[in-house]
């Protein structure tokens, strides 16, 4: 597996993203699109079902939903840069390479290879977005309990800030 990082890609004119996609779209093996039940975000849904080999399933993501799953062929390739597709993803193995969303949310997965490839293009990462994956330790909520007279204090507080601005519908 190799190490790579999430970035959202941000401030890329529509050539330079189409440059992107290709770029992923020659490393990847495999696809996932998801289409959901109305027709208006469904661009490109026929084209795929009808494409040989696939595995179809409910999307979790969003009722009615469906996920297309497939390799990467000359025929499923020309797919995605012939249609614009509302959510799909770009797979070498198991990792996600590119994930797209809501037709322009990009999240890309780059190698520090892929970075220096990426650069010799003509792509400065330096300005996409990085996004820490590693949420491993959220937050902590602590309860405080407060004492009789601590409430009492704060509900005469919260009484006399609403009465100096006018609010005299609150009462005691």
């Amino acid at each position: 597996m190799k190490i790579r990082k999430a970035y959202l890609i941000d401030g890329l004119f529509e050539d330079l993203c189409q440059v992107v996609l290709e770029f992923y779209l020659q490393r990847a093996e495999y696809f996932k699109v998801r289409f959901p039940s109305d027709e208006e975000l469904g661009c490109g849904k026929d084209d795929f079902l009808s494409l040989d080999e696939i595995k179809v399933s409910e999307w979790a993501g969003m009722s009615g939903a469906i996920e297309v799953f497939g390799l990467l062929t000359p025929e499923s390739r020309s797919l995605f840069t012939s249609n614009r597709l509302w959510d799909y993803e770009f797979l070498a193995g198991t990792e996600t390479l590119l994930h797209v969303s809501d037709f322009s949310v990009r999240m890309v997965f780059v190698t520090p290879e892929e970075q220096r490839e990426l650069d010799g293009i003509g792509i400065d990462i330096g300005r996409w977005i990085p996004v820490d994956l590693n949420v491993s330790h959220p937050p902590r909520t602590f309860v405080v309990p407060f004492s009789d007279h601590e409430v009492a204090h704060l509900r005469e507080s919260l009484y006399e800030g609403l009465k100096k601005h006018g609010d005299s519908d609150h009462e005691k």
